[in-house]
């Protein structure tokens, strides 16, 4: 199944302003809550119920979405999504369970990934403490990483890194090789244009992604 053209193809139905990013928006929400209702999706999805209930209503066409209530997906529409995780647990999450996930939690499976993080800040340029410069530790880039992964801002998306003292390109690319084993599905390619850090979250690149020649 092919849920990016779905959703293109949901957007242009419904109208959506959005556009297809918004329909991902709708289904990040269904995957990770269902069974869900539509008011509850309109409110993590930030869209008008109206909206809501016409998206589901395209999504039921294409069978991402089950027909009945309240919003869940298909067998074939969780497979795809979330790479068969039981309803409700879409794979790995970093929202904090105390706060009602205000916080952000580093999961066992995810704080393993600290290992590369910290065999690739050796490498780096020494912080310029004249200039009140300092790194940042694995746990941070880790964190920034699950808050965006939260935010639905990694699956699927491009991302533009300009400037990476900390390295959370590389913290991405290590990410996204976890996540896309994880979930089936990993981030689309992201870049980082720094003078001297690159790397591609496609999960093909190594931990400690080398400068380009």
């Amino acid at each position: 199944m092919d849920v990016d053209a779905i959703a293109a193809e949901v957007a242009a139905a419904v109208g959506l302003a959005e556009g297809p990013a918004g329909v991902a928006d709708v289904l990040r929400v269904i995957a990770r809550h269902e069974p869900v209702a539509a008011r509850e999706i309109s409110r993590r999805a930030e869209l008008p119920v109206p909206i809501v209930a016409a998206v589901c209503g395209e999504l039921r066409k294409h069978g991402v979405v089950d027909r009945s209530r309240p919003v869940r997906l298909t067998a074939e529409g969780r497979a795809s999504l979330t790479g068969g995780a039981a309803p409700g647990t879409a794979g790995i999450t970093g929202r904090c369970p105390r706060c009602g996930g205000l916080g952000v939690v580093v999961p066992d499976a995810v704080g393993a990934l600290a290992g590369p993080l910290e065999r690739a800040a050796l490498a780096e340029p020494a912080a310029k403490l004249d200039l009140d410069q300092t790194h940042c530790t694995a746990d941070t880039k880790l964190r920034r990483v699950l808050a965006m992964h939260e935010a639905g801002a990694l699956a699927g998306q491009r991302i533009l890194l300009l400037g990476d003292d900390d390295l959370v390109s590389v913290a991405l690319a290590v990410f996204a090789g976890h996540a896309g084993t994880a979930r089936g599905r990993a981030p689309s390619p992201c870049w980082t244009a720094t003078p001297t850090w690159w790397a591609t979250c496609a999960g093909t690149c190594p931990p400690a992604a080398s400068p380009p020649t």
